[in-house]
């Protein structure tokens, strides 16, 4: 047996030595009657060391069996990090990416009282325009999805709960002249529930870009707004720039999605002819992809964001940009908008300005995200 039984209070590093020295360790898997029966006979607690080792990395484990004042078993656990040699508990989070929709099986050690869940909505798509030389070919990015939160939510180890992680607003295009196509909107993020309306938590989506070949200035897409979410907090997503310029192949940059720590950005505004903005940020700092930049060049998708890390798998992920936006003023064979930031960034607008019949796309928004974090109400790991 690898696991050490203290008659009192052991030094813990000569526990940890102890420990390293088998190489084999595990814990304590008694029955009730025993551990009762032994602390009687004893009259004090029983305490027992163990090594436990999660992604990789050896840990200690103290547990402790006493009596309660009214003759009920108690257990408590404290872990510590081998080379600290330092008596630190530990807590242990586990955290959960959700990016498809379906079900999601609430796992056995879900702790109702430690758990958070967010949502990151989807980002609408950009609009684009072909506008065959007229003069007032604009378009818009796509909104940014919001983001929410929902500190400890109850559930039930071992059910199954919906879950709806929007796809992102899809990329629209214009092959031949005289033709602009509005953008499409996402659909929403949303936990535990059926709609946006109706979840323990959810996020709302970002909206499609506009799109115009007449006088008319395309509409700015709006970001996914909180008050439209479920959670205690949260963030709206971020719109598109406003397209006011006089003339034509202009176009904006899809908003950024909303993220932990503030909302997404709008994306820059086109006021003369030519204009193609970047995307904007999302939570606060991270950039958006760059706009085409020039006649002809395709814009940058937006960045992703790195906010959080997935525990075990160490994956990390986060809230996106919005894409830049593209533009054709000459002869090309084509351009392309950026799409939008992992997680729920919004596309770039594109134009394209000359007759030739080429390919004109804009930028796709991105897709939503769930993240969930708990506690577990028993240590969860590997024994070796």
């Amino acid at each position: 047996m690898g696991q050490h039984h203290a008659d009192g209070d052991e030094d813990v590093t000569t526990m940890i030595d102890y420990l390293q020295s088998k190489r084999s360790w595990e814990i304590l898997d008694a029955p009730i009657p025993y551990l009762r029966k032994k602390i009687a006979k004893k009259k004090r607690p029983l305490i027992f060391y163990a090594g436990l080792s999660i992604l990789g990395v050896s840990y200690v484990l103290q547990t402790v069996y006493r009596l309660d004042e009214s003759d009920a078993l108690v257990v408590e656990r404290k872990m510590w990090h081998p080379q600290a040699k330092v008596i630190q508990p530990i807590t242990l989070a586990i955290v959960v990416f959700i990016t498809s929709s379906g079900t999601w099986t609430v796992p056995a050690g879900w702790n109702n009282n430690c758990n958070l869940v967010e949502c990151v909505g989807d980002g609408g798509s950009g609009g684009v325009a072909h506008g065959n030389n007229s003069a007032n070919t604009r378009a818009t990015g796509g909104g940014g999805g919001a983001y929410s939160k929902k500190q400890n939510v109850p559930l039930t180890p071992g059910a199954s709960v919906n879950v709806n992680v929007g796809t992102g607003g899809a990329a629209v295009s214009a092959n031949s002249a005289s033709t602009n196509v509005n953008g499409n909107p996402g659909t929403g993020t949303w936990f535990n529930g059926t709609s946006l309306s109706s979840a323990s938590c959810s996020a709302d989506f970002g909206r499609g870009g506009g799109s115009s070949r007449t006088g008319t200035d395309p509409t700015s897409a709006a970001g996914g707004l909180f008050s439209n979410s479920i959670g205690d907090s949260g963030h709206n997503g971020g719109s598109s720039g406003t397209n006011t310029s006089p003339s034509g192949a202009s176009a904006t940059g899809g908003g950024g999605a909303g993220g932990p720590n503030a909302d997404g950005g709008a994306s820059g505004n086109a006021t003369v002819n030519g204009n193609t903005s970047s995307g904007g940020t999302s939570d606060g700092n991270i950039p958006g992809g760059a706009s085409s930049g020039g006649d002809g060049t395709n814009g940058q998708p937006g960045n992703s964001g790195t906010q959080w890390t997935s525990n075990p798998g160490s994956v990390t992920l986060g809230t996106g940009s919005g894409g830049g936006a593209a533009r054709v003023g000459t002869s090309s064979p084509g351009v392309n908008a950026g799409d939008g930031g992992s997680y729920g960034g919004g596309g770039g607008g594109c134009v394209y300005f000359p007759s030739t019949a080429a390919s004109a796309v804009s930028g796709a928004g991105a897709p939503g995200l769930i993240v969930i974090t708990y506690t577990p109400t028993k240590v969860v790991g590997y024994i070796f």
